[in-house]
């Protein structure tokens, strides 16, 4: 029995001075742990959160937190051993630089748009050039975070919906890092973005404004993109890279309109009605392909760059956010053409609270149709109405019976017309008392 124990003992001490073998993508990998000075419970305790991380590892699952907190506080050769039995996995998971993440999160296959994409990155930036890019993501505080938002306020000056843009992209990325246990906590949790309204960069473009641009515009594709988004209230260039010829139905007098912006939130297309002023423009041509405006030779940046220049040519001043504020003319319009909102959401592809927050705007003038009439007393109420009311009780008040008699009927009358005139000059003068024409009775 004695010797069995002693065997088994041997063996177990044996295995204890063996390397810890990490199987991984087909390959074994030592990490050798006898010659750290540990005591074989301690040994024991590494291989089995080995054991984690290699399993965490297979099933692609984020590093659990407690690990991470291990890995931060062991042995320097212990983790550079863990580091090369585990290229890429785990050490950067415990020190991750800012610079580091952001390259993750860059380089990790998603779903959005490349326009989404091309967004964050901005923001990326700009916590890049605050923070720099070997700072690791630990070490950022919230009271740092505030810092950066009055950074790009107060020193960088940006405009307060910019800022909140990239506050909330910020803390995107710093909750993928949350969510992938590279951090504990999320400084940005507590910084407030801010509101994103801009009403300063909002502009109510008249159809007399476009016209005269359209004028000095030649290239018809360029012309049919400024028609659709001041008339139909489309995205500029996104909705405009997949309308064919076939999305017309002139039976139904609709367009249909695919949108790449809101097909993740299930509404792909939209159907917007074929508004008067599109028949004008949208008639096919000889050597028109399938799409209604070939955008090849018109990427985003040159379609507004020739835009600007044709509103220079008209001789008129540029206007902000060239494309959006032609959708948002189009959507005050029919919103004030007493259409339901929710309609009106629905042609031009957003929700009541956008519409309200972004694109509805208050026109000059609206206000002029509930100016007053001016009264002239001269001629009388509007439309007539004292004549109206005179003529009712004297209907031959234009013909001449000659002088009337104090005591007659026809000399009454004639002291009820004087009676309304003198209210009517009192009325129409703002001299009316507070009894209007009510006689001044005693207190009862």
């Amino acid at each position: 029995m004695m010797r069995i124990v002693g065997i088994m003992r041997k063996r177990q001490i044996q295995n204890l001075d063996r390397p810890h073998i990490v199987k991984l993508n087909g390959k074994r990998r030592p990490v050798r742990l006898h010659d750290l000075g540990l005591g074989n419970r301690e040994i024991e305790a590494v291989r089995e959160r080995l054991r984690e991380l290699r399993g965490a590892c297979i099933a692609a699952l984020p590093i659990p937190s407690h690990l991470i907190e291990w890995l931060s506080r062991i042995d320097p050769k212990l983790r550079k051993r863990i580091d090369r039995a585990f290229p890429g996995m785990i050490l950067p998971v415990a020190d991750r630089t800012l610079g580091q993440c952001v390259e993750a999160y860059f380089e990790r296959p998603n779903d959005r748009k490349q326009s989404t994409m091309a967004a964050i990155r901005t923001s990326a930036n700009k916590l890049l050039e605050y923070f720099g890019e070997s700072r690791t993501l630990r070490s950022i505080t919230s009271g740092e975070a505030m810092d950066f938002r009055s950074h790009l306020a107060a020193v960088e000056r940006l405009a307060t919906a910019t800022v909140s843009k990239i506050v909330m992209r910020s803390r995107q990325l710093f909750r993928d890092a949350e969510r992938r246990n590279y951090i504990d906590r999320n400084p940005f949790t507590d910084v407030k973005a801010g509101t994103q309204r801009n009403p300063d960069r909002q502009a109510f473009i008249q159809r007399a404004t476009i016209e005269a641009v359209l004028r000095y515009v030649d290239d018809v594709n360029l012309k049919r993109a400024i028609v659709l988004a001041r008339y139909g209230g489309l995205r500029i260039p996104s909705e405009l890279q997949q309308l064919r010829w076939d999305d017309l139905n002139f039976e139904t007098n609709m367009l249909r309109v695919r949108s790449p912006k809101t097909e993740r939130s299930g509404k792909s297309e939209r159907m917007v009605p074929m508004f008067p002023e599109l028949h004008e423009h949208l008639k096919r041509q000889d050597g028109d392909g399938e799409l209604i405006v070939n955008l090849q030779r018109w990427p985003a940046m040159n379609l507004r760059k020739a835009f600007l220049c044709a509103i220079q040519r008209a001789g008129l001043e540029p206007w902000p956010k060239l494309f959006q504020n032609l959708r948002s003319t189009r959507q005050t319009e029919l919103v004030n053409e007493a259409n339901p909102v929710h309609v009106v959401c629905a042609w031009i592809g957003n929700s009541p609270k956008v519409a309200n927050d972004h694109y509805l705007q208050v026109i000059d003038g609206m206000a002029e149709r509930y100016r007053p009439k001016p009264i002239s007393v001269e001629s009388g109420a509007p439309n007539g109405a004292l004549d109206n009311l005179i003529a009712a009780i004297d209907p031959d008040e234009d013909d001449d019976h000659g002088p009337p008699a104090p005591c007659t009927f026809q000399g009454k009358i004639e002291q009820i017309r004087d009676w309304i005139r003198s209210m009517w000059e009192q009325y129409a003068a703002g001299k009316m008392g507070d009894t209007g024409l009510e006689p001044v009775t005693s207190g009862v």
